[in-house]
C-alpha cells in the first residue's frame, strides 16, 4: 500500500509540474524514492502556497491556535507606540475578534473624532462592537449615522448587522424588509 501510495503522489506532482511548466529537472528529481517528492514540495509548492491567500489565512489559523491572545498583544503594543488611529482601529477590530466588545468599543469611540469623526470603517467597527455587546439599538444608531454621513457606502456585513440588529429591537416588520434588501446581494 506505501508504494501505490508513493508513486500515486510521484504521478500527481510530475502532472503539477507539467501542467505549471515548470522545469523539467523536477521530474527526474521526484522520481527519487521518497525524497525527491519531499524535495519538490519544500522547494516548489510550499512557497507558491506561503504566498497564496489560503497560505496567509492558513498561518494565521496555525499562529492563533498555538498562541491565541498572540496577534492581541502585538496589536496592544502597536497602539501604545503609536497611538494613531490605523493602530486604535486594528487593536479594535482584534478585540472584536477576541470577542472583548466594551473594550472595542472604547477604542473605536476614541478613534472617532476630528478627521475621523465620520470614517467608514471606524464606524462600521463600532456598530459591529456594540451588535457583539448586546448594544442593538446603539448598533442601529451608529449605521444610521454611518450612511448619513457616507450615503454612497455599501457593505454586506453592515446591512447585515442593521437587519438583525432591528430584529434584536423588536421591529419586526422593519428586520424583515431588511433581511429581504440584503439577501439581495449577500453572499
Amino acid at each position: 500500500m506505501p508504494v501505490i501510495l508513493s508513486v500515486v503522489i510521484q504521478v500527481a506532482l510530475i502532472v503539477h509540474v507539467l501542467r505549471t511548466g515548470r522545469s523539467w529537472y523536477w521530474v527526474f528529481v521526484i522520481l527519487i524514492p521518497g525524497i525527491g517528492a519531499l524535495a519538490y514540495i519544500i522547494a516548489e509548492l510550499l512557497p507558491d502556497f506561503m504566498d497564496s491567500w489560503q497560505g496567509k489565512r492558513a498561518i494565521r489559523g496555525v499562529k492563533k491556535t498555538l498562541n491565541p491572545m498572540g496577534e492581541l498583544r502585538q496589536r496592544e503594543r502597536d497602539h501604545q507606540l503609536s497611538g494613531s488611529v490605523d493602530a486604535t482601529r486594528h487593536l479594535a477590530g482584534e478585540l472584536i475578534e477576541n470577542g472583548q466588545y466594551e473594550q472595542a468599543i472604547v477604542h473605536y469611540q476614541a478613534a472617532l473624532t476630528g478627521l475621523y469623526e465620520n470614517d467608514q470603517g471606524l464606524l462600521l467597527g463600532l456598530a459591529t462592537a456594540q451588535f457583539g455587546n448586546d448594544q442593538f439599538e446603539d448598533a442601529r444608531l451608529t449605521l444610521d449615522r454611518l450612511i448619513e454621513h457616507n450615503p454612497g457606502f455599501k457593505s454586506a456585513d453592515g446591512h447585515l448587522i442593521y437587519a438583525r440588529a432591528t430584529e434584536a429591537c423588536g421591529d419586526d416588520d422593519r428586520a424583515l424588509e431588511e433581511y429581504a434588501a440584503v439577501a439581495a446581494y449577500f453572499a
